[in-house]
Parts: C-alpha cells; structure tokens; sequence
C-alpha cells in the first residue's frame, strides 16, 4: 500500500476516534450538569422548606410569648436602652412583651453611633467625670464603655438594696440633657431622652453584634441596679449568676420572638 494511503487511514482513524471520544465527552458532561442542577434543586427545596419551619415556630414563639412570661416581672420596673441601628418592630416588640410579663417600662434611651464607637472617647470621658452625680462611684481608669454605663446607670437605674434613686432629678435631667445635647443620646419619636424616669432593671438592644465596648457599658448598668441584660445578634451567652462583678447575660436579638423571650427570663432570674 502506498505510503500516502496509509496515511490518510491513520488520519481519518484519528478523525473517528476523536468525534467519538468528544461526543462521549459531551455526554458526561452533560450528565453531570444534569445532576449537579438537581442536587442544587433539592438543596434549595430542603433550605427553603427549613426556613418555613424556622418561620413557622417563630410564629407560635410571638403567639404564646406573652401566656409564657405572664406575671414573671410583676410590678418591677424596666428602662430600655437601645443602639441606633435596633429596628422599631424591634424596640415596640421588646417593649410589649416586657408589658406583658407584668413590667412597667419608665423609658427608653437611645444611643448614637458616636456614643457607641470610638471617635469620641476622649470627651465621653470628660463628659462622664464632669456631670458624675454626688455620691456617685466611676470606676477609677475605666474605659469610657464602663465609664458610660456606670453613669447613667447611676441616673437611670434605682439602688438595688434600698430601691432608692442613686441621683437626684435635676441630676437625672442635666446628665441626660448633656449627652443629648453632645449628640451620645437622641430622643425616641413622641419623646425626649430627658424625661426617662429611673427603674429597677435594663435591658439593653443591640442591632449588631455586641461589641467589647457594649458589653463593658452594660456590665456597669448591671452592677448599677438590681439586673441588666443585653440583646443582639452573635452568641448568646448567660452568666446569670446574679453575683455582684459577673457579666450580664447576653441572649439573642430581639428582633426574634426567641431573643426577647429569653431577655424577660433572663431578666427575671437576675432580678432574683
């Protein structure tokens, strides 16, 4: 056979053989899309049917909240302090279901970003040292998280042994005023930041994840009063030990039927 024609037949034998393995190629390939696109069908069909239920008990969570935590904070009373990125179903939700445990909430206070974050340190703590009511103990070379709380935890929370307010009016007023005016507080629609009336107990909301700086201002509204607890998103944890210098417990967001039944018990077990 002539050397030409031999290699043509080689030619069109590798011809064949790669039409045949491309097509066999083409073929797996698509198999396997075809697969891939149902197992990603039925993972999202399992997600979504998840979710439904996640949605489902948090409705019966809302629903029967108010029969679970009835009379468990009967005639205490509750101030509430809240971050500026806390949603107002949030606040409003938090605020009926501390009303239904039998509660009185006396106000709310609401933080700024500036108070919150750390651009302004310096004059918090000038702020802190200038308005700290007479009588009143700061910690001595606190950070101005603790510095923070502990004054107007002196100003809005009572003495837990006597029930008594630890600050006078007017110095309730002047402190509340001067960090409205210094832009660390913002009034609540329908309200102003000065008239909150000091309580018993705290509870403090968070949008985000609590930062180290949030939990040392709530730490000193709990060793204020008789109790505080701290709500935001992240993992919950719960000292509630109720011992005087132990962190306050840190339950879920309440922007979830889940967070805010856990803050009115958690609350009540701090209370005692």
């Amino acid at each position: 056979m002539p050397v030409a024609a031999v290699v043509l037949a080689f030619a069109a034998g590798l011809g064949i053989g790669a039409t045949a393995l491309h097509g066999s190629a083409l073929s797996s390939l698509a198999a396997d899309r075809d697969s891939l696109a149902d197992r990603i069908r039925l993972v999202s069909a399992e997600r979504d049917a998840v979710r439904e239920r996640v949605a489902e008990l948090r409705r019966t969570m809302t629903e029967f909240a108010p029969s679970v935590v009835d009379g468990t904070l009967a005639g205490r009373t509750v101030v509430l302090v809240d971050t500026p990125d806390v949603a107002e179903p949030a606040r409003t939700a938090m605020r009926d279901l501390l009303e239904a445990a039998g509660s009185t909430v006396t106000g709310e206070v609401r933080l700024t970003s500036d108070f919150t974050g750390i651009g302004q340190t310096d004059q918090l703590r000038d702020l802190a040292t200038t308005l700290q009511p007479a009588g009143v103990r700061l910690p001595v070379g606190g950070e101005p998280g603790s510095l923070a709380g502990a004054l107007l935890g002196s100003v809005l929370l009572l003495d837990a042994p006597s029930g008594q307010e630890q600050a006078t009016e007017q110095e309730r007023r002047d402190v509340l005023a001067a960090l409205r005016h210094a832009g660390f507080l913002t009034d609540r629609p329908g309200g102003s930041a000065d008239a909150v009336e000091p309580a018993e107990l705290a509870v403090v909301l968070a949008g985000a994840e609590p930062t180290r700086w949030l939990s040392r201002f709530a730490e000193q509204l709990d060793r204020a009063g008789g109790g505080a607890v701290l709500a935001g998103p992240g993992s919950p944890g719960s000292p509630g030990d109720g011992e005087p210098g132990a962190e306050p417990p840190r339950v879920a967001s309440a922007a979830t039927p889940e967070g805010r039944l856990s803050a009115v018990l958690a609350l009540r077990q701090r209370s005692g």
